[in-house]
């Protein structure tokens, strides 16, 4: 073999392991950036999760404190109620909704003022006691 056949040779030996080595590294390129790729996207599931968790912890957090408020204790003002009444009078009109924890009659020196306040021991019965009695007429008093 001549020495310039010899070069050739050389030269073309060179250019493939160049070639080669250039291959080389797209492909690590290429696995580099699927792994990344592959990291991104269980980065962006961990926050869908991770979000879906924070509204189902506030989902649940929201049902507790519906279900808590209704079995609160809740104060109903009762307008326009006859005059002749009292607290019995008041307890037997609203207790046919629910547990009643206190029952008052506002006063003054000249007698009753026609308003006073109905403490359910919880808020669902005080609401349909409500929603039940607003606008009924009781001795001719329109109940609000």
């Amino acid at each position: 073999m001549t020495s310039s056949a010899s070069a050739v040779a050389l030269v073309q030996q060179h250019h493939q392991q160049t070639l080669q080595a250039q291959l080389q590294q797209q492909q690590q390129q290429q696995l580099n950036g699927q792994q990344t790729n592959q990291h991104q996207q269980q980065q962006q599931q961990q926050v869908v999760v991770s979000s879906q968790q924070q509204q189902s912890q506030s989902v649940a957090a929201a049902v507790a404190a519906l279900t808590d408020s209704k079995s609160q204790p809740k104060r109903l003002h009762v307008s326009n109620i006859p005059f002749r009444f009292r607290d019995p009078d008041l307890r037997t009109m609203f207790g046919q909704f629910g547990s009643i924890l206190d029952v008052e009659i506002i006063f003054n020196e000249r007698g009753s003022k026609g308003f006073g306040f109905v403490t359910f021991a919880n808020s669902s019965d005080a609401e349909r006691a409500r929603e039940r009695l607003h606008g009924t007429v009781v001795e001719g008093r329109k109940i609000e």
